[in-house]
């Protein structure tokens, strides 16, 4: 198990006292990438630019936020476990 996912599975036990550089190793692990802007951090995936969110820089982050994160782990894992699938028939 890599860092990124023992990080993520601590995260589906735990929505609350985590840090923006939590989120931000998180995300990158998931392979999606970070877009700075003034108060929020944007963050998409390259290969499926419809999965994206923001993010807040407070300190620590709400809940909400890791609830978010989870979601599109989770979105992710089922449209790459999908492609997988159809590839093989």
């Amino acid at each position: 198990m890599s860092r990124g996912d023992k990080l993520l599975e601590r995260m589906r036990r735990t929505k609350h006292g985590w840090r923006p550089a939590d989120l931000e190793a998180a995300y990158e692990a998931a392979g999606f990438k970070q877009k700075r802007s003034t108060k929020h951090d944007g963050y998409y995936h390259p290969k499926y630019p419809h999965l994206r969110t923001t993010v807040t820089r407070s300190d620590p982050v709400k809940a909400d936020y890791v609830v978010d994160l989870l979601e599109l782990v989770a979105q992710l894992e089922a449209i790459e476990e999908a492609n997988v699938d159809n590839s093989e028939t």
